[in-house]
C-alpha cells in the first residue's frame, strides 16, 4: 500500500513538473511573439500607419514565402523591427527615401561599392551588385553600412511589383587584399554577419539567384568553402561561385542571362558609378514627387487603393498643383517596355523586336496598291497593335530627372493628358521609322527583310556544291575549306606552295 502511494505521489509530482514546464514555455513563446511584434504593434496602434497595413506592402511578404501565411507573418514582423531599429518612426510611415540617409552615408553610397542596376537580366529580375574592394571599417561604421544596405535592399529593390513576382538576383565580386584580411576577424566582422542574417530573414525580395565572383587562388577556394557553409540551405541551392579574372567571371555569368556589359565593374577590377549616380538622381525625383503628392493630400503615404479611388476634391487638388495622380517615371523599366530617346538601349531586346515589327509593318504597307504615308491613322494602327496585341509599353528617357517617363498608349483614359501622350508617341515612332529607313539605305544589311526571308523559307533554293577533297588545284581546294587564296602574298611562292601541300596532307589524313 505504501509503495502504491509513493508511486502515485511520484507520478503526480512529475505531471505537475511537466505542467510547470509547459506553462514556462508558453510564457516564453508569448514573450517572444510580443518581442517579434513590437514594430507592428507600435506602427499600427501608436503611429496608426496606413503604409504597413496596405495590401501592396503585405502582399510582398506573401509572394516571398509563396503564400505561406505563418512564414510571411514572421518575415513581415522581422522586417518592421529591422527598419524601425535603423531608421525610426519614419520607416513605419512610408517607404525609405534617400534623404533618410546622412551626408556621410550618401557620400559612401555614391562611391558605388553596392549598387542596384538599371537593367534586368533575361528573366526580367533586378540585380543587386556588391563589390568588396576596400575596408568598410575605415570608411563607415557598421550602423552606417547597415542603413545604406537596407536602403538599397528595401527602398529600391522592393519598390516594384516585378521583383516581388519574378524575384531578384544578387551578384558579388570579392577582391580582398591583405589589409582587409588582417582585420576581418574582429568584432565588426561578427556584427556584419549578424546583420546579414537579419537582412536575409527580413527582406521581402525573393532572391532566386546568387553569383559570387572571386580569383582562382587557394585562399579564395578556402573562402568559397566557408561562404557555402555559412549560407542557409535555401540560398546555398541557388548560389553559383565563379572563379578567375573579372573578364572570365563575366563570361561565365553570361550563360545565366546576366547582362555583363552593363555591370558596374570593369575588366581591370575598377568600379563604375556613372549609371548608378543617374539611378540615385531618378530615385530622388521619385521621392520628391511622392513628398509633394502626400503634402497636397495631407497624408504620409498614398496606397494603391487610394490611387484608384481618388475623390473629386483630391483630383482637383492634384490638378491645380499640376501633379499627376500616379508617378510619371521609373528608374528601371520592365522587359516589355520600349525605351525611346536613349541610345544606350538601342540593343535592348524589346527595342530590337519593336524595330523589326516596324520594318514588317512598313513593308506590308509598301506592298499595297496605294501605300499610306506616316499619317495619323497609320501611326495609331501601329500603336494600338503594339500596345493591345503585342503587350508593349512605351517609356521615354528624361535627361532632366534621369528617369524613364511613362507614355500612356491607351485610348480609354479621359482628358487631354492622354491625348498629349498620343501626340508625343506618334512623333517618337515616326522619327524612329525615318531614322531606321535612313540607316537601312545608308548601310544595307546582309540580313534579308522579313517578307523576303519568309518567301525564301517557303521556296528554298537547292544549290549543287561539289567539294574536291583530293584535287590538286590549289585554289579550288583552298576555297572549299573556306580559305581565300588571295589573302596569301603573291610575292611569296614558297609560302603558297607549302600552304597548299599542308592542306592536301591534312585532307588525305582525314
Amino acid at each position: 500500500m505504501d509503495m502504491f502511494i509513493l508511486a502515485s505521489t511520484k507520478n503526480n509530482v512529475e505531471e505537475e513538473e511537466e505542467e510547470e514546464k509547459e506553462k514556462v514555455s508558453r510564457r516564453k513563446a508569448v514573450t517572444l511573439n510580443d518581442e517579434l511584434k513590437r514594430g507592428h504593434i507600435y506602427g499600427t496602434t501608436i503611429l496608426k500607419s496606413n503604409y504597413i497595413t496596405s495590401n501592396e506592402f503585405r502582399l510582398k511578404f506573401l509572394r516571398c514565402e509563396f503564400f505561406d501565411i505563418t512564414k510571411a507573418c514572421i518575415r513581415y514582423c522581422k522586417n518592421l523591427n529591422l527598419v524601425y531599429e535603423l531608421f525610426g518612426d519614419v520607416a513605419l510611415l512610408r517607404p525609405l527615401q534617400i534623404n533618410d540617409l546622412s551626408k556621410r552615408e550618401i557620400q559612401h553610397l555614391k562611391v558605388g561599392q553596392s549598387q542596384v542596376l538599371t537593367v534586368r537580366d533575361k528573366m526580367g529580375r533586378r540585380m543587386f551588385v556588391g563589390t568588396n574592394q576596400f575596408d568598410y571599417s575605415k570608411q563607415i561604421t557598421i550602423q552606417e553600412f547597415s542603413r545604406v544596405t537596407v536602403y538599397l535592399a528595401f527602398g529600391i529593390m522592393e519598390d516594384e511589383e516585378t521583383s516581388a513576382k519574378e524575384g531578384a538576383v544578387h551578384v558579388n565580386f570579392l577582391a580582398l587584399n591583405s589589409k582587409i584580411m588582417t582585420i576581418s576577424w574582429d568584432r565588426q566582422f561578427k556584427d556584419r554577419n549578424e546583420f546579414y542574417q537579419k537582412l536575409i530573414e527580413s527582406t521581402s525580395a525573393r532572391y532566386t539567384a546568387i553569383h559570387v565572383n572571386m580569383p582562382d587562388t587557394k585562399l579564395y577556394h578556402f573562402l568559397k568553402a566557408i561562404i557555402l557553409s555559412m549560407m542557409p540551405s535555401a540560398y546555398r541551392a541557388i548560389t553559383r561561385i565563379h572563379t578567375g579574372s573579372t573578364l572570365e567571371c563575366n563570361y561565365s555569368m553570361c550563360s545565366f542571362g546576366i547582362p555583363t556589359h552593363n555591370m558596374c565593374i570593369t575588366s581591370a577590377g575598377k568600379t563604375k558609378n556613372k549609371a548608378f549616380l543617374q539611378t540615385l538622381r531618378a530615385r530622388n525625383a521619385i521621392d520628391e514627387y511622392r513628398k509633394q503628392r502626400c503634402r497636397i493630400l495631407n497624408v504620409y503615404y498614398v496606397t494603391q487603393e487610394m490611387e484608384k479611388n481618388f475623390s473629386m476634391e483630391q483630383l482637383q487638388l492634384l490638378k491645380d498643383s499640376n501633379i499627376p495622380t500616379i508617378c510619371p517615371g521609373t528608374d528601371c523599366p520592365d522587359m516589355n517596355c520600349i525605351i525611346l530617346g536613349d541610345r544606350r538601349m538601342y540593343k535592348r531586346s524589346a527595342n530590337i523586336e519593336f524595330r523589326y515589327f516596324l520594318q514588317l509593318k512598313r513593308q506590308q504597307e509598301d506592298a499595297k496598291e496605294r501605300p499610306r504615308s506616316l499619317d495619323i491613322d497609320f501611326l495609331d494602327e501601329i500603336i494600338d497593335e503594339a500596345y493591345n496585341l503585342k503587350g508593349y509599353k512605351f517609356v521615354a528617357y528624361d535627361t532632366k530627372y534621369c528617369w524613364y517617363a511613362t507614355i500612356n498608349a491607351s485610348r480609354c483614359d479621359r482628358g487631354n493628358h492622354n491625348e498629349n501622350h498620343r501626340i508625343k508617341l506618334r512623333k517618337k515612332i515616326s522619327q524612329l521609322m525615318r531614322d531606321e529607313r535612313k540607316r537601312t539605305l545608308k548601310a544595307p544589311s546582309t540580313r534579308p527583310p522579313p517578307v523576303a526571308a519568309a518567301a525564301a523559307a517557303a521556296n528554298p533554293i537547292k544549290r549543287n556544291i561539289t567539294y574536291d577533297y583530293y584535287g590538286d588545284s590549289g585554289s579550288n581546294s583552298l576555297s572549299s575549306f573556306g580559305i581565300d587564296p588571295k589573302r596569301f602574298k603573291p610575292d611569296c611562292p614558297d609560302c603558297l606552295s607549302s600552304c597548299l601541300e599542308y592542306n592536301n596532307v591534312q585532307v588525305r589524313d582525314i
